[in-house]
């Protein structure tokens, strides 16, 4: 994964700080799959992206912050170290980021016949 520094916010392959350019800390960046703080959906793009975090959690992704999807962001949110409030905020989007299974947010397409 790449890291970026929350300092000098020049980019590293390596999550181990500090950063080599001023030695200050990483940070991870913001998932492309997230664009703000969801506590109800109000829009398609919020819905899916509580969809890709239900699918990090491994939930039926419905698209809806219903009571498992909260119950499993506060139990993630306590494993690392978060305000465990059941919301999807940032901090909770870059830790699902790093769970998701490789391609998890792309919908499974038939195999195509040779």
């Amino acid at each position: 994964m790449s890291w970026v520094c929350g300092a000098c916010r020049k980019g590293n392959y390596s999550p181990a700080p500090p950063c080599a350019f001023c030695g200050q800390g990483y940070e991870a960046p913001k998932p492309e799959w997230f664009s703000r703080m969801v506590i109800v959906p109000a829009s398609e793009a919020e819905r899916e992206a509580v969809r890709v975090a239900q699918r990090a959690l491994r939930l039926t992704p419905t698209g809806e912050m219903d009571e498992p999807t909260r119950a499993s962001l506060r139990g993630t949110q306590r494993l690392y170290g978060l305000p465990p409030t059941g919301i999807l905020d940032e901090g909770t989007a870059i830790v699902l980021d790093g769970l998701r299974p490789y391609q998890v947010d792309q919908e499974e397409k038939p195999c195509r016949p040779y």
